[in-house]
């Protein structure tokens, strides 16, 4: 059973996710959940994060053909290229938790390739969902814990910087 911090998380990664697959094929995905996420996977994508009172993972699945088609240059290595997708992805979630005083360290994305990929999480029960565009379809899996207590809602407080700024002061 999910908490409704937990769940607020899930909203937040699931907005990340559309924004992430929107910026690179140029459409909205459709996004569903997805029970049987990572069946006849070739490629993965993990990318861990926490606070003292957040902690989570991510896992991203897909075809090379379908990671290389959300790319805007040629990619030689599509695997190192979901390995940035997720990272990318966390690091979008990481900034809809700022306003809340979250403040998430990343892991290094690690990848991995097979025939048929499955998944589990040790720490929650993991929500999945699949990201469909004319592209293809991605999957992404999220597996959070919030510490009890800590409650995370809508909040009108301002955001950090936008996506490649850079800001020194």
């Amino acid at each position: 059973m999910h908490s409704a911090s937990e769940l607020y998380v899930a909203d937040l990664f699931v907005t990340a996710l559309r924004e992430l697959v929107r910026h690179y094929s140029g459409e909205s995905p459709e996004i569903a959940p997805e029970p049987g996420f990572g069946a006849g996977a070739q490629l993965a994508a993990f990318v861990g994060f926490s606070d003292e009172r957040v902690i989570g993972s991510v896992v991203l699945t897909a075809a090379p053909d379908v990671a290389r088609a959300l790319s805007d240059t040629h990619v030689a290595d599509a695997a190192d290229w979901l390995g940035e997708l997720g990272n990318q992805l966390v690091g979008r979630l990481k900034n809809k938790l700022v306003p809340h005083d979250i403040h998430v360290r990343l892991s290094v994305p690690v990848t991995a390739s097979g025939n048929a990929l499955g998944f589990s999480a040790l720490r929650a029960e993991p929500t999945r969902w699949a990201a469909r565009w004319t592209g293809g379809t991605m999957r992404a899996l999220l597996a959070v814990s919030v510490a009890p207590g800590l409650e995370l809602a809508p909040t009108d407080a301002a955001g950090v910087a936008e996506e490649g700024s850079l800001s020194l002061f």
